[in-house]
C-alpha cells in the first residue's frame, strides 16, 4: 500500500500532467516524451517529435545563434532557465510558451 505522503505525490504530479503542457529532453537535447497537452499545443504527434532535437522546435535562425548552445550548456551545469519562448509548431505554427 501507498504511504498518503507518495498518494499526495502522484495526485500533485497527475493534476500537473492535465493542466501544463510538458516535454521532457535528454542532456543532449533529444526529445524522451511529451504529454498530450503540449503535443496538442504543437501538432506533432509523440511519434513524430520523440527522439527528435529540440531545434526542431526553434527557427533555424535562432538554434544557429551562440545563445542557443549556451542554453543547453546552462540547462546541462543544472542552472535554471524560465522566460517566455518562440516555438515552431507542426507546418511552421508560431508559438509562444512561457517555460520553465
Amino acid at each position: 500500500m501507498f504511504s498518503s505522503k507518495s498518494t499526495e505525490l502522484d495526485a500533485q504530479l497527475a493534476a500537473i500532467n492535465r493542466s501544463q503542457a510538458l516535454i521532457e529532453f535528454s542532456m543532449d537535447g533529444t526529445i524522451r516524451h511529451a504529454n498530450a497537452n503540449f503535443l496538442s499545443t504543437v501538432g506533432y504527434s509523440l511519434d513524430e517529435l520523440s527522439s527528435q532535437h529540440h531545434r526542431m522546435l526553434v527557427e533555424p535562425s535562432e538554434h544557429r545563434q551562440a545563445s542557443y548552445k549556451t542554453f543547453w550548456e546552462n540547462l546541462n551545469r543544472g542552472e535554471f532557465q524560465s522566460g517566455e519562448y518562440k516555438r515552431l509548431g507542426k507546418g511552421g505554427k508560431v508559438i509562444w510558451l512561457q517555460a520553465s
